[in-house]
């Protein structure tokens, strides 16, 4: 079936575009139980990741201080929303199970190598889109950064399409292509 950038496939549709990560990013919150980063708050991610790693510590930056103003309300001992400059010097110095990377496109690259060794998953928004062709493009240039990585799986079930990378292990994601 033909896979369009609405997050539709199969008959079925995510609620919009803006949400295509959230299989991916469920899938590796799955996966793990310590700290979770957020680089970039969403309409989408911020919330439920705020309900989802109850019992767990979530840090979520941005560099837009409107966003961060936005989710205030979900601050709470659990959940730090902070407001950043997303430098990779600065991401960095978190440790954590996953990352979730959904910011500016212009800070997604350094963002990804500066996680690479203090993530144990990173989880990638919009790293492949259909433009109006229906070819996949890497808009971003994020497919380099992914290719990094001891371990790369592309979920495109959904558009535009989301990737969990690991230096440290492989996941149970067979179904997902390698980009």
């Amino acid at each position: 079936m033909k896979r369009i950038c609405d997050g539709r496939i199969h008959g079925a549709a995510l609620p919009s575009a803006s949400s295509t990560h959230l299989p991916a990013l469920m899938a590796a919150l799955a996966e793990t139980k310590g700290p979770v980063l957020e680089c970039g708050v969403g309409d989408w991610s911020t919330p439920i990741l705020h309900e989802v790693c109850r019992g767990r510590m979530l840090t979520s930056l941005d560099s837009e201080s409107e966003w961060v103003e936005n989710f205030a309300y979900l601050r709470s001992d659990g959940h730090q929303i902070l407001h950043s400059d997303l430098s990779p010097r600065h991401v960095a110095m978190f440790q954590c199970e996953v990352a979730f990377v959904d910011c500016r496109a212009n800070l997604r690259v350094p963002i990804i190598h500066a996680l690479a060794l203090r993530a144990r998953l990173i989880v990638i928004h919009d790293v492949q889109v259909l433009p109006h062709d229906d070819l996949p493009m890497d808009r971003y240039g994020l497919l380099p950064a992914c290719r990094a990585f001891r371990h790369c799986a592309l979920d495109t079930r959904y558009w535009p399409s989301t990737a969990i990378v690991s230096n440290r292990e492989p996941f149970p994601f067979t179904d997902w292509s390698l980009p």
